[in-house]
């Protein structure tokens, strides 16, 4: 089972005089360091006790605070079910391998279109299936539309 600690990044302060926390986590002498997405100020945080901490002093939410604290032991939660997941399945892990499962499992689950090529795909298998219930007005705008489309294309890398 690995450590979880996590440190505020003074090098890294904003200029709201905010610092970003991160997590770092160690198996076997081997650290990964991931970032948290969140910041505070530097009398926010409690090394010893590694959470946020309202003072009163500094303007920062009280619900701030605890939406700092609830994400980091979501964190440590996570790690803990990924590194157990590996045990349970008797596969020895390492952190780089929990880091992945923990980027994998954070990632978006959607797809991202990036090819126009695709679009101009979905535009036919749009045509082809609605060729029988949709008038051919309809249609051919659609292939007008992709046309267009593709003319664009070929105009802005010339």
């Amino acid at each position: 089972m690995g450590t979880i600690p996590f440190e505020i990044r003074k090098e890294k302060i904003d200029k709201d005089g905010l610092i970003p926390i991160r997590m770092i986590y160690q198996v076997q002498g081997k650290r990964k360091y991931y970032s948290t997405g969140k910041k505070l100020f530097e009398d926010n945080w409690n090394e010893n006790e590694q959470v946020a901490t309202r003072v009163k002093k500094l303007d920062f939410p009280a619900r701030d605070i605890k939406e700092i604290n609830d994400t980091l032991d979501e964190l440590r939660r996570k790690i803990e079910r990924i590194e157990k997941l590996f045990e349970l399945k008797g596969i020895p892990y390492s952190a780089e391998m929990v880091m992945v499962e923990l980027n994998d499992r954070e990632s978006p689950k959607t797809k991202k279109y990036s090819s126009s090529q695709e679009l101009y795909a979905l535009i036919d298998i749009y045509i082809q299936d609605n060729a029988h219930s949709r008038g051919k007005g309809s249609l051919s705008f659609y292939r007008s539309w992709k046309q267009h489309l593709q003319e664009n294309e070929k105009d802005k890398k010339a």
